[in-house]
This record gives C-alpha cells, sequence and structure tokens, in this order.
C-alpha cells in the first residue's frame, strides 16, 4: 500500500509541475527577441471596408527590432485617422507596443506591455491596465482585433476584423 501511495504520490507531483510548466511557456514573465518572431504572422498589408469607410493596417517586421506599423481609416480619398505603431523590445526584458497619430500636432498613446503570447495570438495592456488590444490570426487570412478601454471618451469595446491583401 505505501508503494502504491508513493507511486501515485510521486505521478500527482509530476502532473502538478508539468501543468505549471506548460501556463509558464504559454503566458512568460518575461520576454525577449525570439518572442517577436512568433508574432511575424502579423506581417503584411491588412484590410477592410464598411459603409464607406477602409480601416488598413500595414505591419514590417524588421529582425530583432521588431515591427513597425501604419495604421489608417479613410473615407474614399480622404485619410480620416493616421496612426504610426511600433512593437518593439521594451525596458526590463519586456515587449511593448506604442503608437502615436496625428498630422500636425503628434500625440503618442500611453505604451502597452505584451502580456500573452500564443502561437495565434498576442495581447498587450497598458501599465494601470486601463486598455487592452489583442491580435489574434484568424486561418491566415484574416486577424481579428479587439481593443478594451475602461475609461476615457468612448469607454467600452471595439472589434473588428481585417483580412490580408495579396
Amino acid at each position: 500500500m505505501k508503494i502504491l501511495f508513493n507511486f501515485l504520490s510521486g505521478k500527482l507531483i509530476f502532473v502538478i509541475a508539468a501543468t505549471f510548466m506548460l501556463c509558464i511557456s504559454c503566458n512568460p514573465r518575461y520576454y525577449n527577441v525570439s518572442h517577436l518572431e512568433k508574432m511575424q504572422w502579423v506581417e503584411g498589408t491588412w484590410s477592410s471596408t464598411e459603409q464607406g469607410l477602409s480601416i488598413t493596417e500595414q505591419w514590417k517586421y524588421i529582425a530583432e527590432s521588431g515591427f513597425q506599423g501604419i495604421n489608417s481609416i479613410t473615407a474614399g480619398k480622404d485619410t480620416i485617422y493616421k496612426e504610426t505603431t511600433q512593437i518593439k523590445p521594451g525596458p526590463k526584458r519586456s515587449i511593448v507596443f506604442t503608437s502615436a497619430y496625428g498630422q500636425v500636432q503628434i500625440e503618442e498613446y500611453a505604451p502597452m506591455k505584451l502580456i500573452s503570447l500564443k502561437k495565434k495570438s498576442f495581447t498587450f495592456q497598458t501599465e494601470d491596465k486601463l486598455k487592452t488590444i489583442s491580435y489574434t490570426n484568424k486561418k491566415g487570412n484574416a486577424i481579428q482585433i479587439e481593443i478594451n478601454e475602461k475609461t476615457g471618451e468612448n469607454p467600452g469595446k471595439t472589434k473588428y476584423q481585417l483580412n490580408k491583401v495579396q
């Protein structure tokens, strides 16, 4: 009986340890440059048009530096909104999402830190946890972007899908 108990206890400890390691590998506490390579599926041009408005995101991967992006909303030939974005290594072994917008006066959003990285998705969040942005790869030819804001002029959730431009 004692042998069976020791055997089962050993198996239980192994299962708990394996589960713990699996959870850590999904959401590592620290990120490094190789994690940027896992995000390469976002590279390219993504676009969607609804009710006369076109949303476009263009991402370019630069080895070991991260990503540079240009996001815009247009109505016909008029640009309504334009934003430059970056996903890059940040302080204390982190990966950060930064963005700036405006044509005359450049405004910057608070940087967001990578909080989740999986095979087909990643999520960034501000330090105060009031804003989160998630990108999810949908079968390689579409991405879903979800933005959650807890305060501000337009609190709530924004969710949209962009298709890969060939």
